[in-house]
């Protein structure tokens, strides 16, 4: 029994849930949108509506990196004029760190954890002092949908996960115009279904084996 119960344990680590667990999606607004933790990779997708969109993050440790892509959806008549700006809160009129979309050649990529192909463009990297900072999302017309891909560690997070599931099918719909229940197709979200389904039929499994032995073992010889 013991060694049943360590393979159990040995197929929750190494299970779809686990591999398919580290992407965070969010969907943003108008406003200001804060980023809790630059280190952490996050997906923020969002659609400019005249304005540019402005993220604020805090760097609480001397020296800290922070890595920065810009994606949209690869539709038809995507546009890619979009750019980037990192700005200090102490200098707010001037960014030291700026990427302009519409001077590079974005690149046509396909993410199989979502099933989606993308169009990657500017990217930034900086490395930042302790203080507080804004990134700027915009576009010639501030009419364009974006992804803003903040770089870093990737973690696993049952709240995270399960938030995927009203996430995905959403960014399906509105950003790709596809029907929002294809997101329950891609591995993002069907990996970590089939991993529970694997591990409770092995649950159940192991526990009809042991109590078909115990049944065995207390039937009478005669």
């Amino acid at each position: 029994m013991h060694t049943l119960l360590s393979g159990i344990m040995l197929l929750m680590l190494f299970s779809p849930v686990t591999f398919a667990a580290a992407q965070e999606l969010r969907l943003v607004g108008t406003g200001t949108t804060t980023i809790d933790d630059p280190g952490v990779y996050r997906a923020y997708y969002g659609k400019l509506s005249g304005e540019p969109h402005v993220y604020t993050f805090r760097a609480d440790s001397d020296v800290e990196p922070v890595k920065l892509v810009v994606l949209v959806p690869d539709v038809a008549n995507a546009k890619t004029d979009i750019s980037i700006a990192m700005i200090d809160g102490l200098h707010p009129e001037n960014p030291f760190a700026v990427a302009d979309g519409s001077a590079i050649e974005w690149t046509r990529f396909f993410d199989t954890a979502g099933r989606d192909s993308y169009l990657a463009g500017p990217s930034l990297e900086a490395t930042v002092p302790r203080g507080t900072y804004q990134i700027r999302v915009w576009s010639s017309n501030n009419d364009s949908p974006y992804v803003l891909v903040v770089s870093g560690k990737e973690s696993f997070s049952i709240g995270e996960t399960l938030h995927r599931y009203g996430t995905l099918p959403a960014i399906k719909s509105q950003f790709f115009g596809k029907p929002g229940y294809q997101a329950y197709l891609a591995p993002l979200l069907l990996w970590p279904i089939l991993g529970v389904l694997i591990i409770v039929g092995l649950i159940l499994f192991i526990f009809m084996v042991f109590f078909r032995r115990r049944v065995d073992e207390n039937i009478p010889v005669s």
